[in-house]
């Protein structure tokens, strides 16, 4: 058997750090010639929903499906256990002494095996029966914020990588001169969406140093656009700001054959910032609405195609917009399993064919009963691809746990022509967030976070 699926070349390409902030390098000792070791930092934390408002010095986390009324800061964690496998699967070490009582490990690439996985396992405990793992492979590591299910036995809340701050207020009111009519207007920002409608004076949040996007309409179709620099405490006026209006004359292409589009919405790249832009009717739909003087905007295109997979596209508009999977990446509608192959399991993914570089993200869920207890296990993959789709799964040694026939299954993978480590780090960070064990986001990275993921040249897939 293979003892891993990454080519030499792509490991020492991706060995240069995909981490948040990079890794550090120290040499091996004073006046050595030998090549120096990468460095990796591990923080572990709890994420705990308290009500809001409360008095806190914590950083707090904007996390998806957050109750209202609730806010959400991280505990930090030391009760944590991390093994590491070899590239077969194997077990290799227990790092889970190494865990400071702040939820802090220091590893290098020494601690694993090229192509091997260093797994986070959350065990168990009185309150949760399940076990949840996340694996990454050597190769993916970075100085990473990891969020447990565990709950800790001391309250110390992270108090680091604190959001950038906010505003609310009015957008600045605009002339609408260049338009030959507009009947509804709606505005755009990272923490605000209005409908379209006739009223202008809305009240709004946005980074400080944000610009607001005011799209018009005339009988709902976009006619005209504008980038509002600031917000003001009430409502005013700015002649010299003026609505553009949309030539509506780019041409879009869209899958066809056998990756053909069931539904099409598209963002665009201004600056720092992604705004919801278009969605997109397929079935008479030719022209995408775009303003000829913007000659360098990057989309964000989001859809579900006819064999089962939901995709992203990030691409720079030029003379049309090309929305289609690249030439080396063709889909076919296998689902992936899990297979044994010797002693070791493989995820199979066996439904698209690729060439360029492939970070893979495979999930399953399997069941069964511990010690008589019943339980179940997630547990998410982070590899490089070689194209093939296959990846070793290591060898977590749960009785009556092993991955075969597992009860669901999961796949996504980021397709680049070349490596992108910003968006391989956003990519892990940002796809799964809901992950039981996950890579977290640090609020300050936010806006730099929304950037690569929103502003790079790549695609991805998942089913």
């Amino acid at each position: 058997m293979r003892k891993s699926i990454i080519t030499s070349v792509l490991a020492s390409v991706l060995l240069s750090g995909c981490g948040s902030g990079g890794s550090d390098r120290s040499d091996s000792g004073s006046g050595s010639s030998s090549t120096p070791t990468t460095k990796y930092t591990l923080q572990f934390v709890q994420l705990v929903e308290e009500v809001e408002g409360s008095a806190t010095s914590c950083t707090l986390f904007d996390i998806t499906g957050q109750s209202v009324g609730m806010q959400t800061y991280a505990r930090l964690a030391s009760d944590v256990r991390v093994k590491t496998y070899d590239a077969d699967g194997n077990f290799n070490k227990d790092l889970s002494d190494l865990v400071s009582n702040t939820g802090v490990l220091n590893i290098t690439e020494r601690d694993i095996e090229d192509g091997g996985y260093l797994s986070v396992i959350d065990s168990p405990s009185d309150k949760d029966p399940l076990y949840k793992v996340l694996s990454i492979q050597k190769e993916l590591l970075g100085n990473y914020l990891i969020s447990v299910g565990r709950s800790q036995r001391v309250d110390t809340c992270y108090e680091s990588g604190k959001a950038r701050t906010s505003e609310v207020g009015y957008p600045l009111r605009t002339s609408n001169i260049d338009l030959d009519s507009a009947d509804a207007y709606d505005y755009e920002t990272s923490h605000s969406s209005t409908v379209a409608k006739l009223s202008r004076e809305v009240t709004l949040e946005a980074y400080t140093d944000e610009k607001i996007l005011e799209k018009a309409y005339y009988l709902d179709s976009l006619v005209g656009y504008t980038f509002i620099p600031e917000l003001t405490d009430t409502p005013e006026f700015a002649n010299d700001i003026k609505i553009i209006k949309v030539d509506e004359t780019l041409n879009f292409n869209v899958f066809t054959g056998p990756n053909e589009l069931n539904s099409l919405a598209i963002k665009i790249g201004n600056g720092d910032f992604t705004y919801p832009w278009y969605s997109v009717n397929l079935a008479s739909d030719i022209t995408f609405p775009y303003a000829s003087i913007e000659p360098s905007w990057f989309y964000n295109a989001g859809g579900q195609t006819a064999k089962n997979w939901s995709f992203t596209r990030n691409g720079l508009i030029s003379n049309e917009l090309d929305i289609k999977l690249p030439d080396s990446l063709y889909l076919s509608d296998t689902a992936p399993a899990v297979s044994q192959l010797g002693n070791s399991f493989i995820f199979k993914n066996a439904s698209f064919d690729t060439a360029g570089v492939n970070i893979q993200r495979s999930f399953y869920i399997q069941n069964g009963y511990v010690s008589s207890r019943f339980t179940e296990l997630n547990h998410s993959i982070y590899s490089v691809s070689d194209g093939s789709g296959n990846v070793v799964i290591p060898d977590l040694e749960l009785i009556n746990l092993d991955p075969l026939n597992p009860i669901a299954v999961e796949v996504s993978v980021l397709a680049m022509d070349t490596l992108q480590k910003d968006t391989v780090a956003s990519f892990m960070r940002d796809e799964h967030s809901g992950d039981f064990v996950s890579i977290v986001l640090k609020p300050e990275d936010r806006i730099k976070h929304n950037k690569a993921i929103n502003m790079n040249d790549y695609t991805i897939i998942e089913r």
